[in-house]
């Protein structure tokens, strides 16, 4: 199974290419220094050395109006989580079910966030209708008034992952 790393200068990005110019280009140019300040923390997701995929996630709040009742219920008006901001797969590596395997290790690293850090939910935003089904069919819930906005409670994924929670 691929590894979760954060990303450094050494890692081998260049050659990344996911089909997505607008996440393949992020990568390349502004990934290392988003990392460095503190605008976001990058993962790239290795397999035999190679960067198979990458991730960037946010510390997040949203209204706790604007999800869907099942995952405002008992939050605060400003629900605090994290945003899953970046998620790409090789374009090798897709239509091979590695998405699958990408996703669950991404989120499982935003649990780790949640847990040192707090939280209650994950949120990604899906940059076509092919992200959005992927984000559905693992469990995400589109937010009423923004389909590409999708959430879930962290403590569903942990329990979605078999995991520990909190």
């Amino acid at each position: 199974m691929p590894l979760f790393e954060r990303l450094t200068p050494e890692h081998r990005i260049p050659a990344f290419a996911s089909g997505n110019e607008e996440l393949d280009t992020w990568l390349h140019d502004a990934a290392l220094t988003a990392d460095r300040a503190g605008t976001a923390r990058v993962y790239v997701w290795l397999d035999g050395g190679d960067v198979a995929g990458y991730m960037a996630i946010v510390p997040h709040t949203i209204r706790r109006e604007e999800v869907p009742s099942a995952v405002g219920r008992g939050a605060p008006d400003a629900i605090p989580g994290f945003l899953l901001a970046r998620l790409a797969l090789s374009q090798h590596l897709q239509g091979t079910g590695r998405g699958g395997e990408l996703l669950a290790g991404a989120l499982e690293v935003t649990l780790g966030a949640i847990r040192a850090g707090g939280g209650r939910v994950i949120v990604v935003d899906a940059v076509d209708d092919n992200a959005r089904g992927f984000y559905e069919h693992f469990g995400f819930r589109a937010i009423p008034a923004n389909p590409d906005r999708l959430v879930m409670k962290a403590s569903t994924v942990a329990a979605s992952l078999s995991l520990p929670w909190p």
